[in-house]
């Protein structure tokens, strides 16, 4: 496909997805716009005409302290990324790894920080974004490390309208757009031109459609797409008798079924080995192979092209994971037929917002001309004089003027206006409307409520993490997502490195030596979770361990303090240890340390060393010795059965498919 073509694909593309996100998009940015407060708060003919008329425009903006229940609960919590081993390929060393080099990511990347940005957007418009970048360890170096990154605009990413997983994984494509201003594109492009994607408008910027110039802003896209590959994979089992030529004789030689499955794959152009796939599954069938089960596979290759305007700046560009590395926090969701609209507390909180600004206003001009009623005056009485009276209606005057003339009664103050209840009770209404519409209340802003008890304020709390925990769920469910596509990624960009820094639950660094772990066999199930801290937790534990120490039997004391000691955040707490250690010990309060395990010059039984005859199972490869004063001549071979090849043994099933086919010799 030339780049004309493609171009004209990629516009389509983003046509496509514009359209398809059209109403969320309208929505999140109304939304966005009644996050930043002020005067977006307020109908546009209602702020045209107030500021014509002089009436007050009050707005107290509350969506901020809402949001920042939910981003608060990110941060005191943030979701950690576990690794398990999830087949037999697959060892603890090597999940130890994954998730000790995943935190190290997510501190590089200051990743607490992108989530709660991310979670914030999603709990305010619908929507917040991320993704995966690989970057050069440093100015010079060759290496490359892996970094988590916030997408802040909201309206950037046009995902695929076919993509129906929840994390956008069965994507076929994705559109990611940034803008430069012209003079920065211009310098990093020269050959680009000036033409642009979409048109810049103020506020958290939304597209409105495919422009190729004339815009002081230029809209640089990344198109990403995923590229399927067929093959065909069969499924072979040896479970008939079958023959195969002795190189050396020529004589067939009869081969034993052995029940093994194994899996054959061929490649784009229907080549196993080199050799036509039907010619190559009738010889594997002639020496007993059959196939049970045949599909349509698919290999996967995720590319990226840069676009600027109407021309290509880079592309394909692979990357080495299993999926678009971008992801998306969804916020509420509310299917409606096929269309998935999106929403955050704000969307369904605007009259709330509307109707409080509006009730506060009223009441603050209300009391602000209660002191200052209108004067009634006599036809002509105050004629050249209207500035000095209308002055008066705003600040304080020594005295106002007016034209006294015979039986024409002087002008006089107007009876004061009397308070009205009825703007304060809506704006209490619009406050109330808010939490409901929100679902977060009062008791979880640390405000008093109604609720005395403990169980009752706990209770209350409870109510506001169940109304917000969608929030908080679907970040969880994505940054699993990104700890998937970690470990699917680490081993190829990471591949060449000796040693690589991993960090512990406690942040503690250590050095990994890649050597000796195969990152990339076998599979690992990834979960996040979200909970306090390590430091946290270590606290908490800390602080249980001192009231268990205050009712604790004087016997219990001393293992309590050393168990204690460790998780208290002071200075020389090592050295501490230590003296108590060797006092507890002189004293009597404390045990002598322990030897090793498998100590050399042991005697048998003793602590420490290897278990007696009889007191525990042997290892498979070790060899029982008869004892002591057993009849001279004992073979201690007898009874232990040693696989031995004959020489009329039929040779082992050779090697097919994809070089993972059995080819040891029998008993080996």
């Amino acid at each position: 496909m030339d780049e004309a073509a493609r171009l004209a694909r990629v516009q389509g593309r983003f046509a496509l997805a514009q359209a398809f996100d059209k109403n969320d998009d309208l929505a999140m940015h109304e939304d966005l716009l009644m996050l930043a407060g002020g005067n977006n708060q307020w109908d546009p003919k209602a702020v045209q005409d107030r500021t014509r008329l002089g009436r007050p425009l009050y707005t107290a903006n509350r969506f901020p302290s809402l949001l920042a229940q939910i981003t608060g609960e990110v941060r005191a919590n943030p979701p950690a990324i576990s690794c398990t081993p999830a087949d037999s390929d697959a060892t603890p060393e090597a999940a130890q790894v994954f998730e000790g080099l995943i935190r190290s990511i997510e501190r590089l990347s200051q990743a607490q920080q992108v989530y709660s940005e991310t979670v914030e957007l999603s709990a305010g418009a619908g929507k917040g974004h991320m993704r995966i970048v690989p970057v050069y360890a440093d100015d010079e170096s060759f290496d490359v490390e892996l970094r988590i990154r916030s997408i802040k605009n909201v309206h950037a990413v046009k995902w695929d309208p076919a993509a129906q997983e929840f994390d956008k994984a069965d994507a076929n494509w994705c559109i990611v757009v940034s803008e430069l201003d012209r003079k920065g594109f211009e310098e990093a492009y020269p050959e680009a031109g000036s033409a642009g994607w979409a048109k810049a408008q103020t506020g958290q910027r939304k597209l409105d459609g495919w422009h190729t110039g004339g815009a002081d802003r230029v809209t640089v896209a990344e198109e990403w797409e995923v590229q399927r590959e067929p093959y065909t994979r069969y499924r072979v089992a040896h479970t008939v008798e079958g023959f195969r030529l002795d190189p050396a004789t020529g004589i067939p030689q009869l081969l034993e079924p052995t029940g093994e499955e194994e899996i054959i794959d061929a490649d784009k152009d229907g080549l196993i080995d080199g050799m036509p796939a039907k010619e190559f599954i009738a010889g594997v069938e002639a020496e007993g192979w059959q196939v049970v089960g045949t599909r349509t596979a698919y290999r996967k290759k995720i590319c990226m092209y840069l676009w600027g305007g109407s021309k290509q700046l880079a592309g394909p560009i692979e990357w080495k994971g299993n999926r678009i590395p971008v992801f998306t926090v969804p916020g509420r969701q509310t299917h409606v037929g096929g269309e998935t609209i999106h929403a955050g507390i704000i969307r369904h909180s605007r009259d709330a917002q509307r109707l409080h600004n509006w009730a506060r206003a009223t009441d603050l001009e209300a009391v602000s001309l209660s002191a200052k009623a209108s004067p009634i005056v006599p036809d002509d009485a105050i004629e050249g004089y209207e500035d000095e009276w209308i002055l008066a209606q705003r600040q304080p005057v020594p005295y106002r003027r007016y034209k006294a003339k015979p039986n024409m009664p002087a002008p006089k103050d107007g009876e004061p206006i009397n308070s009205n209840p009825g703007p304060n009770s809506l704006a209490q209404a619009g406050v109330q409307d808010m939490e409901d519409t929100s679902g977060v209340n009062a008791a979880a802003q640390g405000k008093r409520s109604n609720e005395t008890s403990g169980k009752a304020i706990e209770a209350r709390e409870a109510q506001t993490d169940v109304g917000s925990f969608v929030f908080i769920f679907n970040l969880r469910l994505i940054v699993e997502s990104i700890g998937r596509e970690l470990v699917a990624a680490i081993p190829h960009y990471y591949s060449t490195r000796k040693q690589i820094m991993i960090l512990g639950q406690d942040d503690a660094p250590a050095i990994v030596e890649l050597s000796n772990i195969k990152l990339d066999l076998g599979k690992y199930h990834v979960l996040a979770k979200t909970g306090p801290a390590y430091a946290t937790k270590r606290e908490q534990s800390a602080e249980r361990l001192i009231e268990l120490l205050k009712v604790a039997e004087p016997w219990m004391r001393a293992p309590l303090i050393m168990r204690a000691l460790p998780m208290l955040d002071m200075p020389d707490a090592e050295e501490t240890i230590a003296e108590l250690r060797a006092v507890g010990e002189m004293i009597g309060a404390l045990p002598p340390p322990q030897a090793p395990p498998g100590m050399p010059g042991m005697p048998p039984g003793m602590p420490g060393a290897p278990p007696m005859p009889g007191q525990g199972p042997m290892p498979n490869n070790v060899i029982p010795m008869p004892p002591r004063g057993a009849p001279q001549g004992a073979d201690p071979l007898a009874g232990v059965s040693v696989p031995v090849s004959p020489r009329s043994a039929p040779a082992a099933p050779a090697r097919v498919g994809d070089g993972r086919m059995s080819a040891a010799q029998p008993g080996m």
